[in-house]
């Protein structure tokens, strides 16, 4: 970035905003999450007014920054987008309205993904309240490169020009994985039916076979997140490591929960037919892990089966 750019106090471009509701039972609203590490905020599912402890909830609108007190140490902050105004959040998540002659919104959501801002989010959120949550005020305390506006326009516009390239060579490159999976499953189905000489197994009695965890408001990150694979995550032959998704789960929980390197990984539907039977193996990729009920976890016992062998069997026509 230019030397010739100021640096300012987010304080300076930024103020906080309140747009407070009484919730109201009976009544539906929308709520917002932001993700870690600068991958945005999300809509989390709906609550009645009637479910939720807090006396006020919190609304935001497209442009406002949002941050979520407690993970704001790992990047937990956004810009909202515009399918989301609109939507709630609790005390946890202060909104911070931008002044738009002087910072322009998508400038500070590329700033959101960047090691350096990170950093200072975790500076300003130690030492307080005992959780390291960061306060309004040290947030503000964040300091920012501010070039003109016209500038930062300039900057975004060329960023999100390249980003749609990359998104576009990503496409490309999955369909073709997915052509290459294709063909790796038609020779391991030919291969398994030609060498079928043996004795048969329920895979029930080779492997020990297990749902994932259902989302609900009790899994929403907390203090124990713990990184969760979905449908979307398991492709044929590999895992998808972007886009992250968190749940909470308790340390006493995960030896029930967490996947092992070798595991194997089946989709069972989530609404999808051509989704349903995708399988990958999991090689450790993340550590902890867990996957969502859409998701079937095979564990292979060792001593019988290959976890490679199990998977290319599960994945070959010869195992429907």
């Amino acid at each position: 970035m230019s030397k010739g750019w100021p640096m300012v106090a987010l304080g300076e471009v930024a103020s906080p905003i309140a747009r407070p509701e009484c919730p109201v039972p009976g009544k539906t609203y929308r709520q917002i999450g932001v993700r870690l590490w600068g991958e945005g905020a999300y809509e989390r599912e709906p609550l009645d007014g009637g479910a939720t402890k807090y006396s006020v909830l919190w609304r935001v609108e497209a442009g406002d920054i949002v941050v979520n007190k407690i993970w704001a140490r790992n990047g937990s902050v956004a810009v909202v987008s515009k399918d989301l105004a609109g939507c709630f959040g609790s005390n946890e998540f202060p909104t911070f309205a931008s002044d738009r002659k002087r910072l322009d919104p998508r400038w500070f959501h590329w700033l959101t993904k960047t090691a350096g801002f990170w950093q200072q989010c975790d500076e300003k959120s130690q030492g307080t309240s005992g959780k390291n949550r960061i306060r309004p005020e040290r947030f503000l305390e964040i300091v920012l490169p501010l070039p003109p506006l016209d500038e930062q326009r300039r900057i975004v516009a060329k960023i999100e020009t390249l980003a749609g390239k990359i998104d576009e060579a990503t496409r490309l490159r999955l369909l073709a994985a997915e052509e290459t999976d294709a063909l790796m499953n038609a020779v391991a189905a030919k291969m398994i039916a030609d060498a079928r000489d043996g004795e048969d197994f329920r895979i029930e009695e080779i492997a020990e076979v297990r749902g994932g965890i259902q989302k609900s408001p009790l899994r929403a990150p907390g203090n124990n997140p713990v990184r969760y694979l979905t449908v979307a995550h398991v492709h044929r032959n590999r895992i998808d490591l972007d886009n992250p998704r968190y749940f909470e789960v308790r340390p006493e929980e995960q030896d029930r929960w967490c996947l092992k390197a070798g595991d194997v990984l089946i989709i069972e539907g989530n609404g999808s037919a051509e989704q349903i039977g995708r399988t990958a193996l999991f090689k450790g990729e993340i550590n902890p892990c867990v996957h969502q009920n859409h998701v079937i976890r095979i564990r292979p016992d060792r001593q019988r089966i290959e976890s490679e062998f199990l998977k290319a069997w599960v994945g070959s026509r010869e195992s429907m």
